[in-house]
Protein backbone atom coordinates (compact mmCIF):
# COMPACT_ATOMS: atom_id res chain seq x y z
CA UNK A 1 0.00 0.00 0.00
CA UNK A 2 3.04 2.71 1.31
CA UNK A 3 4.58 2.00 -2.37
CA UNK A 4 1.22 2.55 -4.21
CA UNK A 5 0.51 5.90 -2.36
CA UNK A 6 4.14 6.59 -2.50
CA UNK A 7 4.02 5.60 -6.88
CA UNK A 8 0.87 8.20 -6.70
CA UNK A 9 2.43 11.06 -5.22
CA UNK A 10 5.52 10.80 -7.12
CA UNK A 11 4.00 10.39 -10.37
CA UNK A 12 1.25 13.67 -9.32
CA UNK A 13 4.78 15.34 -8.24
CA UNK A 14 6.05 14.96 -11.86
CA UNK A 15 2.99 16.17 -13.61
CA UNK A 16 3.18 19.29 -11.26
CA UNK A 17 6.78 19.70 -12.64
CA UNK A 18 6.06 19.62 -16.01
CA UNK A 19 3.05 21.88 -16.10
CA UNK A 20 5.11 24.13 -13.98
CA UNK A 21 8.29 23.65 -16.62
CA UNK A 22 5.36 23.81 -19.45
CA UNK A 23 3.98 27.03 -18.13
CA UNK A 24 7.24 29.16 -17.42
CA UNK A 25 8.78 28.11 -20.60
CA UNK A 26 6.42 30.65 -22.43
CA UNK A 27 8.22 33.02 -20.86
CA UNK A 28 11.42 32.24 -22.38
CA UNK A 29 12.41 32.73 -25.90
CA UNK A 30 13.55 28.95 -27.70
CA UNK A 31 16.40 29.50 -29.55
CA UNK A 32 17.61 27.88 -32.50
CA UNK A 33 20.82 27.95 -34.41
CA UNK A 34 19.25 31.36 -36.77
CA UNK A 35 15.90 32.70 -35.08
CA UNK A 36 14.71 33.79 -31.61
CA UNK A 37 11.31 33.76 -30.79
CA UNK A 38 9.35 34.49 -27.64
CA UNK A 39 5.15 33.42 -26.89
CA UNK A 40 5.23 36.75 -25.08
CA UNK A 41 5.61 40.60 -26.07
CA UNK A 42 7.35 41.59 -22.61
CA UNK A 43 10.76 40.17 -24.20
CA UNK A 44 13.11 42.08 -25.50
CA UNK A 45 16.04 40.69 -27.89
CA UNK A 46 19.32 42.48 -26.81
CA UNK A 47 20.09 45.32 -29.08
CA UNK A 48 23.31 45.05 -31.27
CA UNK A 49 26.43 46.55 -29.65
CA UNK A 50 26.72 50.58 -30.50
CA UNK A 51 29.66 51.02 -32.51
CA UNK A 52 30.64 53.00 -35.51
CA UNK A 53 33.51 53.60 -38.38
CA UNK A 54 34.02 56.93 -38.94
CA UNK A 55 35.81 59.22 -40.85
CA UNK A 56 37.42 61.42 -38.74
CA UNK A 57 39.03 64.24 -40.77
CA UNK A 58 42.81 64.70 -42.11
CA UNK A 59 45.40 62.92 -39.73
CA UNK A 60 48.98 64.36 -39.87
CA UNK A 61 49.80 60.78 -41.45
CA UNK A 62 47.32 61.53 -44.20
CA UNK A 63 48.66 64.58 -45.01
CA UNK A 64 52.21 62.61 -45.05
CA UNK A 65 50.60 60.69 -47.73
CA UNK A 66 48.73 62.74 -49.68
CA UNK A 67 52.09 64.49 -50.11
CA UNK A 68 53.97 61.39 -50.72
CA UNK A 69 51.53 59.26 -53.22
CA UNK A 70 51.56 62.85 -55.16
CA UNK A 71 55.31 62.68 -55.43
CA UNK A 72 54.91 58.66 -56.21
CA UNK A 73 52.27 59.47 -59.05
CA UNK A 74 54.82 61.97 -60.46
CA UNK A 75 57.25 59.56 -60.36
CA UNK A 76 55.41 57.30 -62.13
CA UNK A 77 54.90 54.90 -59.33
CA UNK A 78 51.85 56.04 -57.25
CA UNK A 79 52.40 52.16 -55.54
CA UNK A 80 55.95 52.94 -54.46
CA UNK A 81 55.08 55.18 -51.08
CA UNK A 82 53.57 51.19 -49.78
CA UNK A 83 55.86 48.67 -48.04
CA UNK A 84 57.46 46.13 -50.75
CA UNK A 85 55.78 43.16 -48.93
CA UNK A 86 52.22 45.13 -49.07
CA UNK A 87 52.63 46.67 -53.19
CA UNK A 88 52.96 42.47 -53.74
CA UNK A 89 49.78 41.86 -52.34
CA UNK A 90 47.86 44.54 -54.52
CA UNK A 91 45.76 43.09 -57.65
CA UNK A 92 47.48 44.30 -61.01
CA UNK A 93 46.17 46.66 -62.37
CA UNK A 94 44.90 48.82 -59.47
CA UNK A 95 46.62 51.63 -59.35
CA UNK A 96 44.79 54.66 -59.18
CA UNK A 97 44.04 56.13 -56.05
CA UNK A 98 41.61 58.57 -55.09
CA UNK A 99 41.38 58.66 -51.53
CA UNK A 100 42.91 58.67 -48.43
CA UNK A 101 41.18 59.51 -45.53
CA UNK A 102 41.79 58.78 -41.46
CA UNK A 103 39.37 56.38 -39.83
CA UNK A 104 38.60 55.30 -36.64
CA UNK A 105 36.60 52.43 -35.35
CA UNK A 106 34.98 53.48 -31.74
CA UNK A 107 32.49 51.55 -29.38
CA UNK A 108 32.11 48.23 -28.07
CA UNK A 109 32.65 45.44 -30.02
CA UNK A 110 33.20 42.81 -27.48
CA UNK A 111 32.18 39.43 -28.90
CA UNK A 112 31.85 40.31 -32.31
CA UNK A 113 33.64 38.09 -34.74
CA UNK A 114 33.76 40.24 -37.40
CA UNK A 115 31.55 43.17 -38.99
CA UNK A 116 30.91 44.57 -42.70
CA UNK A 117 31.72 47.68 -42.78
CA UNK A 118 29.95 50.93 -45.60
CA UNK A 119 31.59 53.95 -45.65
CA UNK A 120 30.83 56.74 -48.20
CA UNK A 121 34.10 58.28 -50.34
CA UNK A 122 33.73 61.51 -52.51
CA UNK A 123 34.92 59.30 -55.47
CA UNK A 124 31.71 58.13 -57.41
CA UNK A 125 32.71 54.36 -58.34
CA UNK A 126 30.74 52.45 -60.72
CA UNK A 127 28.50 49.77 -58.37
CA UNK A 128 29.83 46.25 -58.55
CA UNK A 129 33.65 47.61 -58.97
CA UNK A 130 36.11 45.70 -56.96
CA UNK A 131 38.76 47.95 -55.05
CA UNK A 132 41.67 47.34 -52.78
CA UNK A 133 41.39 49.01 -49.51
CA UNK A 134 44.60 49.16 -47.58
CA UNK A 135 44.09 50.18 -43.63
CA UNK A 136 47.24 51.89 -42.27
CA UNK A 137 48.14 50.55 -38.88
CA UNK A 138 51.51 52.54 -38.79
CA UNK A 139 53.79 53.76 -41.76
CA UNK A 140 55.61 50.45 -42.11
CA UNK A 141 52.30 48.00 -41.20
CA UNK A 142 49.17 47.97 -43.58
CA UNK A 143 46.58 45.20 -44.07
CA UNK A 144 44.42 45.08 -47.38
CA UNK A 145 40.80 44.15 -47.87
CA UNK A 146 38.84 43.64 -50.73
CA UNK A 147 36.27 46.09 -51.09
CA UNK A 148 33.00 46.22 -53.71
CA UNK A 149 31.73 49.76 -54.40
CA UNK A 150 27.72 49.54 -53.98
CA UNK A 151 24.79 52.17 -53.70
CA UNK A 152 24.63 53.69 -50.34
CA UNK A 153 22.07 52.60 -47.78
CA UNK A 154 23.26 56.12 -46.29
CA UNK A 155 23.52 58.80 -48.94
CA UNK A 156 20.81 58.23 -51.94
CA UNK A 157 22.46 58.44 -55.16
CA UNK A 158 25.80 57.98 -54.11
CA UNK A 159 28.45 55.11 -53.29
CA UNK A 160 30.45 53.43 -50.80
CA UNK A 161 33.19 50.84 -50.31
CA UNK A 162 32.13 47.59 -48.66
CA UNK A 163 34.55 45.60 -46.91
CA UNK A 164 34.54 43.07 -44.04
CA UNK A 165 36.60 43.38 -41.09
CA UNK A 166 37.61 40.42 -39.12
CA UNK A 167 37.68 40.10 -35.03
CA UNK A 168 42.28 40.26 -35.32
CA UNK A 169 41.64 43.49 -37.58
CA UNK A 170 39.27 44.94 -35.58
CA UNK A 171 41.17 44.08 -32.22
CA UNK A 172 43.97 45.59 -33.45
CA UNK A 173 42.44 48.89 -34.48
CA UNK A 174 39.58 49.63 -32.20
CA UNK A 175 39.91 53.26 -30.82
CA UNK A 176 42.67 53.98 -32.91
CA UNK A 177 42.80 55.93 -35.66
CA UNK A 178 43.79 54.47 -38.74
CA UNK A 179 44.62 55.68 -42.68
CA UNK A 180 42.15 54.36 -45.38
CA UNK A 181 43.46 54.25 -48.92
CA UNK A 182 40.90 53.27 -51.86
CA UNK A 183 43.07 51.80 -54.60
CA UNK A 184 40.80 51.44 -58.01
CA UNK A 185 41.60 50.44 -61.60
Amino acid sequence: MKKIVSLVLALALLLTAVSAFAANSKEQPTTSTTTTTTSTSNYVAPAPAPMSFDVIGESEQTKELTEAFAAAKEAGDILSVFPDDVKAQIPEGYATINEIVTVLLSGDVEGIPGVKVELGLETQYEVGETVCVALGLSATEWVLKEGTIAESTKVPGTTAVVFSLDKDLIEKIINKPVTLVVISK
